[in-house]
């Protein structure tokens, strides 16, 4: 269990489980699926799902990364697996009007709160594969982080429609000692 400050300096502790949000980067578990068609998710005793056991099956630790959510200013905190970095992130309900965007080239992901991926999310993973329950679970929302990471549009997922955007304030990087 950890303590951090979201961007804006509000405390978030990971002990309750509310600031955490689970990710999952598609093209990521395309490929993945597509390499190992015959891996099946399951869940064990603790209700811990083995998604995350394509990274280890894999060798992509880079993949699983911890990602807070700030419930009172909505910021966002990424910590790199190997905790060398933090990505800082604030919440926009707008695009910048003077960019362009072409987020057609930009990584997508599905991204869950923790409740929701305990409650709902794990049920449905059981004897599947990773591509075959991100492509049937109806996620509400569907995100696309820009390649220089500085940027990631939140649509909704039905109708693709940009709802807000966050914007990276801030990267830090920690040493190794």
């Amino acid at each position: 269990m950890a303590h951090t400050n979201c961007p804006n300096g509000h405390d978030m502790w990971n002990g309750d489980g509310k600031p955490i949000v689970q990710a999952f980067r598609l093209n990521y578990f395309k490929e993945f699926t597509e390499r190992h068609p015959d891996f099946k998710l399951q869940t064990d005793e603790y209700q811990n799902l083995a998604i995350y056991d394509t990274y280890d099956y894999d060798d992509h630790p880079e993949e699983e990364y911890d990602l807070w959510y700030c419930d009172k200013c909505k910021g966002l905190v990424v910590f790199t697996y190997d905790n060398r970095m933090r990505y800082d992130y604030v919440y926009s309900e707008s695009a910048p009007n003077d960019l362009e965007f072409d987020t057609t080239i930009w990584e997508e992901y599905y991204a869950l709160r923790d409740d929701e991926f305990f409650d709902e999310f794990i049920d449905l993973c059981e004897k599947k594969t990773p591509w075959e329950v991100l492509t049937t679970y109806k996620f509400r929302k569907k995100y696309r982080l820009s390649p220089d990471k500085k940027t990631i549009f939140a649509y909704e997922a039905e109708e693709n429609r940009l709802e807000f955007v966050y914007r990276q304030i801030k990267i830090y990087h920690f040493d190794e000692n």
